[in-house]
């Protein structure tokens, strides 16, 4: 039935902890609650009868509690973290929260590709350099499997660069799959391939006639 109300179960919101160069999900735990901390400015004028707040920014924190297990890189992180009593930077961990109950696009995984958009073009320009230089030297030896795994790693970073922090995990559902990698970075490539001759012949379109159309034209 459309538009038919549903309730949002806490497992549609899953959260994902970096660790080094990957994010990974935060299993095993009980609870875990987001903070936004906001930093009030609060003041009252001379010629107002109530009290004025502003919100000027905000702290996040979020607080939790897990079971520990052991081969679990992101418990092993969080303990390291709080018993060994580190600060400032070294304290700082990236989480993302992945909403499964609110898609992008119409398919729940789709994201704007934009060639003619300077910030996207960046973006995909680095990250293509980026994919390139790691293919270039990724290491001869080793098992397929190890292979596959490297080349996921690279993909799942790329998308990440192009699109922003996150993206392989909604679009690729946290899958590692390398076949759901190369057919998704293909279609972007043939993406780009097909804005750059639509603005190649809109460009062609612009140009001034040459001196024999001209006359034609005037005859």
């Amino acid at each position: 039935m459309s538009g038919e109300q549903t309730l949002v179960t806490r497992n549609k919101k899953v959260a994902f902890y970096k660790v080094g160069d990957k994010f990974l999900r935060m299993t095993g735990f009980t609870a875990m609650t987001k903070s936004a901390n906001p930093k009030e400015y609060a003041r009252q004028y001379v010629d107002e009868t109530g009290e004025i707040t502003d919100v000027t920014g905000y702290s996040p924190s979020i607080e939790y509690t897990f079971d520990q297990y052991v081969n679990n890189e992101v418990h092993k992180d969080i303990v390291e973290i709080t018993e060994d009593e580190k600060l400032g930077s070294d304290a700082v961990r990236e989480i993302v929260i992945v909403d499964l109950t609110a898609p992008v696009g119409e398919t729940g995984n789709e994201f704007e590709a934009d060639f003619e958009d300077v910030n996207f073009l960046e973006n995909y320009s680095k990250a293509m350099h980026k994919l390139s230089n790691s293919c270039k030297t990724m290491p001869k030896d080793g098992t397929d499997l190890e292979r596959i795994k490297t080349l996921c790693n690279y993909y799942y970073e790329f998308f990440d660069d192009v699109f922003g922090t996150g993206t392989s995990i909604t679009l690729f559902e946290n899958k590692h799959n390398l076949r759901l990698y190369e057919e998704a970075f293909i279609s972007l490539v043939n993406l780009n391939e097909t804005a750059n001759e639509q603005m190649l012949a809109r460009r062609m379109s612009l140009q001034p006639k040459n001196r024999a159309q001209r006359r034609k034209n005037y005859q």
